[in-house]
């Protein structure tokens, strides 16, 4: 593989990571499914100088390319990821007791005194090989590592064959594992890869060819490859754990992070409190370090505060427990002006507002709510309103509210980062945002209640918070209107009957009028007034209530003229 120029950084976030020198035979490493799993926690400037600093001589066949065509599918997916350079031979670590593939090594590596590693892969060679066979290859790969000490050698166990715990290869795989553990070496575990999925599920007497991979990648987004012998996502999966494995080689630690240190980088800045905000509303990763930096007992938004605060602010240091965490009041409060109610037989669109009271000045907040009805669906949110001002900066108006359509689900967030921004101050009921709600024609006749709800990865019981002034977390009171907060019913009506006295006249053109121009009352169902169905009511309603009663228009709602309502 040649050597790829990385063209694009990641913008989001940038991690400040120094690599130590380490003593390789210090501990084992063993890249297996779990190092899968844990791919994500790699700081981005370990996958950087991995790509610069090392050059990697890799003796394999197809079962081996399958490495190579995961780490290939990594880079698709992210060209952060730019491998190092490799020089691949054809040949493999053949049967039984076969060192064949030793002296080629040596004859490389004495000519290319750049290259710092050296791979070796199986192709079935393991699974008919026998103890001593084994033994030979490992009394191989130690003569090796004596004779080259400045080159780092990854061993590798056999690919699955189907003949599970009780066959030779598993035997055979267990005494190249025992070995490695034993002797501090480097293991890529290229068979227990294949023998979990990322739910942790074993598969003992699953096949190089992975058949779980169908059932999982049948309700998961999996890429799209050629993958020797197999599926793209088992190649996929070993490119993730190929550098894991290389990050744990250049000397990260997954599993030392200070409190804070929210993103792994061994620092403490604005990264941390930006990797709280996407874990919170964006569906990032879990912290790394202890993410509730203010000890109120949970990950939220004021955590983000603390952590803003101790770096622009001059606050105190995480996890200093300086803060005061106070239980919910009823001088603070989240406010659902409700119930509402909507009609499942005119697709109406009703709105929600939601107030806020607090009774100090505000750093941050978050909310988020959910119905409990799967007919109904959050259409638009609008943060119009007297507590947040659309011109505020993008430090300052964080990209929130968001909502999905898919969950029902609605949520927002907002803190501000000192100094020369201005906190939120104590609020009498101000409108927060307003929640549209479209209810689809044919939804059945029920009550749906709006209730609190995590953004991510939070509780729900923890989801509304408001972060003061000076840091803390309060939990507001919730008050919403019970088991009815939208209350959807069927209604009769007439088409263009927008006063509701079941007649269609010229006193209907002026309801229209008098609602859309001098905020007269709606249309009652609203559906009732949008004669020409474009979906609103407006002028153009009247005009063609109009000119069906004096110039002989087609019937409301009959936009054809065949006869037959289009829209009602």
């Amino acid at each position: 593989m040649c050597k790829i120029t990385l063209s694009v950084y990641m913008a989001l976030f940038i991690f400040c990571y120094i690599i130590l020198p380490i003593d390789l035979r210090a501990e084992a490493i063993v890249a297996d499914h779990n190092a899968c799993a844990a791919f994500d926690l790699i700081p981005d400037s370990i996958i950087e100088d991995i790509g610069t600093n090392y050059n990697i001589y890799y003796v394999h066949t197809s079962h081996g390319s399958q490495i190579m065509t995961g780490i290939s599918e990594v880079y698709d997916e992210n060209n952060f990821y730019d491998p190092p350079y490799f020089h691949e031979v054809g040949d493999d670590l053949g049967h039984n007791g076969d060192t064949s593939w030793a002296p080629g090594t040596r004859s490389y590596l004495d000519s290319h005194p750049d290259c710092n590693m050296a791979m070796f892969s199986w192709c079935g060679g393991c699974s008919d090989n026998t103890e001593g066979g084994i033994n030979i290859y490992l009394a191989k790969m130690e003569e090796l590592e004596a004779d080259y000490p400045d080159v780092t050698f990854i061993y590798m166990t056999g690919h699955l064959d189907g003949t599970g715990p009780s066959g030779n290869l598993y035997a055979r795989n267990n005494q190249i594992r025992d070995y490695c553990i034993a002797n501090d070496k480097i293991l890529f575990d290229f068979a227990d890869i294949e023998s979990f999925d990322p739910d942790g599920i074993y598969y003992p007497d699953e096949t190089d060819y992975c058949n779980w991979c169908t059932v999982w990648c049948a309700t998961h987004t999996c890429p799209e490859c050629g993958c020797a012998h197999s599926q793209c996502f088992n190649c996929y999966l070993k490119g993730k754990a190929w550098w894991w494995m290389m990050a744990r080689i250049s000397g990260w630690n997954e599993s030392e992070f200070e409190c804070g240190d929210t993103n792994g980088d061994g620092n403490l800045n604005i990264s941390d409190a930006n990797w709280i905000s996407g874990y919170l509303f964006r569906g990032y990763p879990a912290p790394y370090g202890d993410g509730d930096v203010d000890l109120c007992g949970s990950i939220n938004v004021s955590d983000i505060v603390y952590m803003i605060a101790y770096i622009f602010g001059g606050g105190p240091p995480p996890c200093l427990g300086s803060v005061t965490c106070e239980l919910p009041t009823g001088d603070n409060a989240i406010i659902l002006d409700c119930p509402v109610v909507a009609y499942g037989n005119t697709g109406d669109s009703v709105a929600i507002p939601v107030y806020l009271r607090s009774d100090t000045d505000l750093a941050g907040f978050s909310c988020a709510f959910h119905f409990d009805s799967d007919d109904i669906a959050v259409s638009s949110v609008d943060i119009t309103g007297s507590v947040i001002d659309p011109s505020w900066g993008v430090f300052q108006y964080n990209a929130f509210p968001d909502f999905s359509s898919d969950f029902g689900k609605v949520f927002l967030g907002w803190y501000y980062i000192p100094p020369g921004t201005t906190p939120i101050p104590v609020q009498d009921s101000g409108l927060l945002f307003t929640m549209w709600v479209q209810v689809p024609i044919g939804t059945t006749a029920e009550t749906a209640d709006i209730d609190t709800t995590s953004s991510f990865n939070t509780n729900p019981d923890i989801e509304f918070i408001l972060s003061p002034v000076g840091g803390g977390s309060i939990r507001p009171q919730y008050h919403d209107c019970g088991t009815a907060d939208i209350d959807i019913i069927y209604i009769d009506y007439i088409c263009a009957d927008a006063n509701r006295d079941f007649e269609v006249n010229v006193s209907d053109a002026v309801w229209i009028i008098n609602y859309v121009f001098a905020g007269g009352d709606p249309p009652y169902p609203m559906a009732a007034g949008d004669t020409n169905c474009d979906g609103g009511v407006n002028v153009a309603d009247a005009v063609w209530i109009v000119n069906y009663i004096f110039a002989g228009g087609y019937d409301p709602c009959d936009t054809d003229g065949d006869g037959e309502p289009d829209c009602q």
